[in-house]
């Protein structure tokens, strides 16, 4: 086995790299692309310094935002009201500053201070009361696009403080157009060999610690692609005006984040949440504090991307918002992030809002119909979550190593793939015999079985027709019987079960009037009683006063005769009162019972009534049900050679399947080559994945034999 030569090794160690990592390089793969074509398009001004500074501009503050969505959709959440509120808090700040003549620094804090109990209180709902995130933030979208109306007072706002010109115009040094500012190339040149140094210094750790690194023609491949990136981005704005604030914030913001998720346990803890929110629940992680804390980190980059906006306008209206969630929420997807949570890079989300931005930087330049604008943001959207899917897992593989191993296996290889060929062929032409024999079988089979069928139905059909007029008469005569025998019953049933209601109803009329009556006769006894009772009391009243004043006026010896004298009075005069309403409370009881009886005879009668109407009803039901079966004896009797034809035709179809299903079963021959053709399928499915499997490794020993 001879060694690959050295410039194709290369470009198949560049092609594994490419195959494994295809979820991180297919979005700068896709960048390179737009790059391309939109400077064919406009003959260069694409990649121009001026427009290229300004797209950079413009990615600012979508960039901002995508760094926070990401964290929001990795933990499987969706935060709707970014825009809204990035514009809203950008108003705020504005507002304070240029009307309200506010510090700029009170200003942000105050903003800061509402960013953050707005976040904690999307968290709350989503992570606490169980509301899912897309309601929660679409509600948070409305009620911060009236707050921004009526915080502008629908109108537009200009910005004249220093703060917001200098982040929105402003660079870090005033280089004149057409030189080449010196800060930006040293700068430039700084990150290319900080990078270049990182690199190094990781390879030698990893290597100090045993850890495998990445093949050092990859490892060098990969600094020249950098730096020449590097090189090409910073030399392009030092052609221009140099490094403006914007871009430095969105650099800052991103490093910070980068480090934030991949450095600390926080940013671990975040990515566990959600790749497995059970999980990390159980193994100590507060995921309600993790959403809570995702949301409040959403809302303070809102802030940022909403101050950076209405700086780099230069003004702050009630038009600013719209579309800005679902710019983030794009270049949150077409970085990499999952829809399924627990991937994604802030980097990956950056190198995404600017794939955005520079297909409508792009398009504008080139002036494309603003129409096809959305139209080709969508398809890239979708392409983006259909990439996603079908490299979720990809296998990597050592494209050197499978080299080696095709060379190895050619020939076992070439034999498995020919013997899966022939059993493939033998099989599916075997396959194709048996189907015509056992075609040729079912239709032998079937016509010799439909004559007798057609016989058979003939003869029924002949007698079926022969006793038809017979039938039909006795039928008829038998059906007429039936029917006057069942009208018969129910008349006299009905003559002799149904209940009287007339009885019943007299009944009830007898009870009514003799309860009025007594009611009347009892109303007139209390009256009386209740007259007695008038008089017998203003009498009693009158005697009692008058023994009352005869006894205040005997003079007694001792203040305790009178007061024993005036008790026994008391207590008489009680005693008669009572008396007195015992004998009208007698008659009102008689009222009550004499109620409470006539109700319980009432009762009684309509429950008597009720039981003799249901033993009627349920008579007349089974009559009927009688006369019913009746019925369908006498038709099933007159269709006697019917239901034996529809029985025949029932068997006719049975042999029917039968048939088809010994015409579709395979014979112990095609069972046979089956299992051959799946031996032969397996083989070679094995030899595939041994080559796939095979690394460049595998094969030094055995080279190092051949070399010697």
């Amino acid at each position: 086995m001879k060694k690959i030569n050295p410039v194709f090794k290369y470009f198949l160690t560049l092609g594994s790299m490419l195959r494994t990592n295809i979820r991180d390089y297919g979005m700068y793969i896709a960048l390179g692309a737009i790059f391309i074509t939109f400077s064919a398009m406009t003959n260069g001004n694409f990649l121009k310094p001026t427009n290229f500074t300004n797209l950079l501009n413009q990615t600012a503050y979508v960039s901002v935002l995508a760094v926070g969505m990401t964290l929001v959709i990795v933990t499987k959440q969706i935060d709707l009201s970014v825009g809204f509120l990035g514009a809203f808090l950008g108003a705020y700040v504005v507002v304070s500053v240029e009307v309200n003549d506010q510090s700029v620094l009170i200003a942000v804090l105050s903003a800061l201070v509402i960013t953050i109990f707005v976040g904690f209180v999307k968290g709350y709902f989503v992570a606490k009361v169980k509301i899912p995130a897309f309601v929660v933030t679409l509600a948070g979208m409305f009620i911060f696009k009236g707050l921004l109306m009526l915080k502008t007072n629908n109108r537009t706002i200009p910005t004249t403080n220093t703060f917001f010109n200098k982040i929105g115009v402003g660079y870090l040094t005033d280089n004149v157009v057409g030189t080449v500012d010196t800060l930006t190339a040293v700068v430039g040149f700084s990150l290319i060999a900080l990078f270049i140094l990182m690199g190094i210094l990781k390879r030698r750790k990893n290597n100090r610690l045993g850890i495998p690194s990445e093949k050092i023609e990859l490892f060098i491949t990969k600094l020249i692609i950098m730096s020449t990136l590097i090189f090409f981005i910073t030399w392009t704005l030092a052609r221009f005006r140099g490094i403006s604030y914007l871009l430095l914030i969105t650099a800052v913001i991103v490093v910070i984040y980068h480090i934030f998720t991949t450095q600390t346990v926080l940013g671990r803890r975040i990515y566990a949440v959600g790749g497995n929110p059970e999980a990390a629940e159980l193994s100590g992680i507060s995921v309600e504090k993790i959403l809570i804390i995702v949301f409040i980190s959403m809302g303070i980059l809102a802030l940022f991307s909403g101050v950076m906006y209405a700086s780099m306008l230069q003004n702050t209206s009630p038009n600013h918002g719209p579309f800005w969630e679902l710019y983030a929420i794009a270049a949150a997807y077409i970085g990499g992030t999952s829809a399924d949570g627990g991937v994604g890079k802030v980097v990956n989300a950056f190198i995404g809002s600017i794939v955005i931005m520079s297909l409508k930087n792009g398009m504008a330049l080139a002036a494309v119909n603003s129409n096809i604008e959305p139209i080709v943001l969508g398809s890239v959207l979708l392409l983006a979550v259909v990439f996603d899917v079908y490299t979720r897992n990809v296998r990597g593989a050592d494209m050197v190593g499978m080299h080696y191993a095709k060379l190895e296996f050619k020939e076992e290889y070439i034999t498995a793939k020919e013997k899966f060929k022939e059993s493939s062929s033998i099989l599916h032409q075997t396959l194709k015999e048996e189907k015509i024999e056992a075609n040729k079988k079912y239709r032998e089979l079937l016509s010799k079985e439909i004559p007798v069928f057609n016989k058979a139905k003939a003869e029924l059909l002949q007698k079926y027709h022969m006793h038809k007029a017979e039938k039909n008469a006795k039928y008829k005569i038998e059906l007429k019987r039936e029917k006057e025998l069942y009208k018969r019953s129910r008349k006299e049933l009905k003559d002799k079960g149904y209940p009287n209601k007339e009885e019943f109803k007299d009944k009830l009329a007898k009870l009514k009037q003799e309860h009025k009556e007594k009611i009347v006769q009892l109303k007139h006894k209390i009256s009386d009683k209740k007259a007695d009772y008038k008089k017998a009391f203003s009498v009693e009243k009158t005697r009692f006063n008058q023994a009352l004043k005869q006894l205040k006026e005997t003079k007694f010896d001792k203040k305790i005769d009178f007061k024993k004298a005036l008790y026994k009075l008391k207590k008489e005069h009680r005693e008669n009162i009572d008396q007195l309403n015992k004998v009208v409370a007698l008659a009102e009881r008689d009222l009550k019972v004499e109620k409470y009886q006539y109700k319980k005879t009432k009762d009684k009668i309509k429950t008597e009534s009720l039981a003799n109407v249901q033993s009627y009803k349920d008579s007349i039901l089974a009559l009927k049900e009688n006369h019913i079966a009746k019925v369908k004896e006498l038709k099933d009797e007159r269709d006697e050679y019917k239901l034996k034809l529809e029985q025949k035709k029932l068997e006719f179809n049975e042999f029917k399947q039968q048939l088809k299903m010994e015409k579709e079963f395979n014979s112990p021959k095609i069972i046979e080559l089956e299992y051959d053709y799946t031996s032969a399928l397996g083989d070679l499915n094995r030899i595939k994945d041994t080559i796939r499997s095979a690394t460049e490794e595998d094969y030094l020993d055995k080279l190092e034999m051949f070399e010697y």
